[in-house]
């Protein structure tokens, strides 16, 4: 499970924000589920109704948020959206509807095995590092088994390492390449 926040779907000059955009349309494409969150107490924002049209093919979830509020009204487009999962009022302040909104996202999910008990990832940038640190480890690996130099070998490992010292905080892992180096005879 990949859970992504992502910026909102709005038309900017600005090119940052562009490409925030355009990542933003990416990630949804390829998501299991979308969880588009709205203000219940305005009414319907122009960039609402865009990300709700924007979605009507992927399986979502329509989370009316700030139902706490005098304010709060149930958009009667967004109570149209016969395509949507669940639409579910809830109040991200005092904490109502988050239950609905929990059993929501896990009913599709429902017939998969959950006795899993591995690692999970929840940071997408963790995410890439990992996926990154173990093409690098694959790198060495098939060039230890065609018996290829060891200065090539220790190029992946450095990098898988360096992939590593990323999510933990170390950027210098100088202990791990000393012990590496001094057990091969690099240069000679």
């Amino acid at each position: 499970v990949l859970l992504t926040d992502t910026a909102g779907l709005r038309v900017s000059k600005d090119i940052i924000e562009s490409l925030g955009v355009e990542r933003t349309r990416r990630i949804i494409a390829d998501a299991d589920l979308v969880i588009v969150v709205i203000d219940g107490s305005q009414p319907l924002m122009p960039e609402d109704i865009e990300i709700l049209i924007d979605i009507t093919n992927s399986p979502h979830i329509v989370a009316v948020n700030k139902c706490d509020l005098a304010s709060f009204k149930q958009n009667k487009l967004v109570l149209g959206d016969e395509r949507a999962t669940a639409i579910i009022s809830v109040s991200a302040k005092t904490g109502a509807g988050l239950d609905s909104l929990r059993t929501a996202i896990l009913e599709p999910y429902a017939a998969y095995d959950t006795s899993y008990t591995g690692l999970f990832i929840t940071n997408a940038r963790h995410f890439d590092l990992l996926q990154r640190a173990t093409t690098a480890l694959r790198s060495s690996l098939n060039l230890f088994e065609e018996k290829a130099s060891e200065e090539l070998i220790l190029i992946g490992l450095y990098d898988a390492l360096s992939f590593l010292g990323e999510i933990t905080g170390e950027t210098t892992p100088n202990d791990v390449l000393s012990r590496i180096f001094a057990t091969f005879c690099i240069g000679k």
